[in-house]
């Protein structure tokens, strides 16, 4: 049985309809047996009802409940956090910083962001995808993977395919050996020489795995990092048909959801992307899966990811 709870919008609002029901959930999503004092050991506590602190029952020492998560030193509410957290992990084409700003009622003028000077919903947004970020950076593909090549944003020199100098992004996809898709992982990269393709995937595949590719000259080293290839050339069978398929909806949710990107938050984006797929068959624990990663996640850890040049 999963340990995340399944919760649609009249649950949400049932048990994070208030501010004091959303620090409630926070302060058993961080300490579900209870905080234990690293001063004196006391389990007792109780909540300063003017900030987000509370206060140790044996020797009066104070600690934060949003000390060390994404939602340290924030001036909004934890209930516009989760309702943010929410809105995100509901919506499959995600939800662009502007609409966040909307539904929150944030003041674009007033909430600018401190030192990377970021509006305030777009800080709640990176915020919440670098804790998407994070969790798909702990795992790693293996069995029959799919791999290829694809190209987005915007282009300048008029050149099409490999030539472009729109943004470049290796995909794989794993599959089971009943040919159904499982895993996703995405990586935006500044070139597409064999030495990137073998970083991205020593970083992301198990060795032994057998890597599906089209005839790109740059997949021909795999052999040399202990992987197994093979070459189909694209349209001759459906063996691409998800991938492309897959390739066209980020395509979509890149353009359609945040308008397009500038590079360095386009990885952000992907890695979102990948979150909402690999766990599409547990849509309903999405909120509960992310509320728990953004509470072991710091607000310095807000970063935009390196390339894998």
């Amino acid at each position: 049985m999963s340990k995340y709870e399944n919760m649609n919008l009249i649950e949400f609002m049932e048990k994070c309809g208030t501010e004091e029901k959303c620090r409630e959930k926070l302060f058993n999503l961080r300490w579900p047996d209870g905080h234990i004092c690293d001063k004196c050991g006391c389990k007792e506590s109780k909540k300063i009802s003017t900030r987000n602190e509370y206060i140790c029952g044996g020797c009066g020492k104070q600690f934060s409940l949003i000390s060390g998560t994404v939602f340290e030193g924030t001036k909004l509410s934890i209930q516009k956090w989760f309702c943010a957290i929410f809105l995100m992990s509901k919506d499959k084409r995600g939800i662009s910083a502007l609409e966040l700003s909307r539904e929150l009622n944030i003041n674009y003028k007033s909430a600018r962001l401190m030192s990377i000077n970021l509006k305030n919903a777009r800080l709640m947004s990176i915020n919440l995808k670098n804790a998407m970020t994070k969790r798909e950076m702990e795992y790693m593909l293996e069995g029959i993977i799919e791999m290829d090549e694809f190209y987005i944003g915007k282009d300048s020199n008029g050149k099409r395919g490999r030539g472009t100098d729109k943004s470049k992004v290796l995909i794989s996809l794993s599959k089971n050996e009943q040919k159904q898709m499982q895993y996703l992982k995405l990586k935006v990269c500044d070139d597409l020489k064999s030495d990137t393709v073998n970083k991205f995937v020593k970083q992301n595949i198990k060795a032994g795995s057998t890597i599906i590719s089209d005839g790109f000259k740059s997949y021909n080293s795999l052999l040399e990092i202990d992987m197994k290839h093979e070459v189909e050339i694209s349209g001759k069978n459906d063996e691409y048909l998800s991938l492309h398929t897959i390739i066209s909806n980020i395509k979509s949710f890149v353009l359609g959801t945040y308008h397009g990107l500038d590079t360095d938050e386009l990885q952000i984006c992907l890695n979102e992307f990948c979150y909402r797929f690999n766990r599409r068959y547990c849509h309903g624990s999405l909120f509960e899966r992310l509320c728990l990663k953004s509470t072991h996640l710091r607000r310095i850890d807000i970063v935009c990811f390196d390339s894998c040049g």
